[in-house]
């Protein structure tokens, strides 16, 4: 991750960040301490790209491309969402199967290992 620039107001960040994600370019935009907004690009590749985005963004930053970009943007992040939650609901977390005693991991082995301790000293005690 690497910022690639600072911009003085958060309204303005975002609405820059939003058009990058539209360029599939993920950013994240953090406060700076003497003022302004950093913004951040994910990928190392994709850099160059928004550093000519963040110049042309700055000399016309009312430009109808950037400010119809929240819209666009918004739609894109519900997506990525929605893969998400699909995604979630298909994956199994197995660690929480394998924790706690054996009769509640393995139901079957444990039964089979009772019945056949209760066969064993059944056939002992019968001789």
């Amino acid at each position: 991750m690497r910022e690639i620039g600072i911009i003085a107001s958060e309204a303005d960040a975002k609405v820059l960040a939003d058009y990058l994600l539209t360029q599939n370019i993920t950013t994240k935009i953090t406060p700076r301490t003497g003022g302004g907004w950093a913004l951040w690009v994910h990928r190392e590749d994709k850099v160059d790209e928004a550093r000519a985005w963040l110049a042309d963004f700055q000399t016309d930053p009312k430009a109808e491309r950037f400010q119809a970009a929240p819209k666009t943007a918004k739609e894109i992040r519900k997506k990525e969402e929605r893969v998400l939650r699909d995604y979630q609901k298909r994956m199994r977390d197995f660690r929480e199967r394998w924790e706690g005693a054996m009769y509640h991991r393995a139901p079957l082995a444990f039964a089979l290992i009772v019945v056949s301790v209760i066969v064993t000293a059944l056939m002992n005690v019968s001789g």
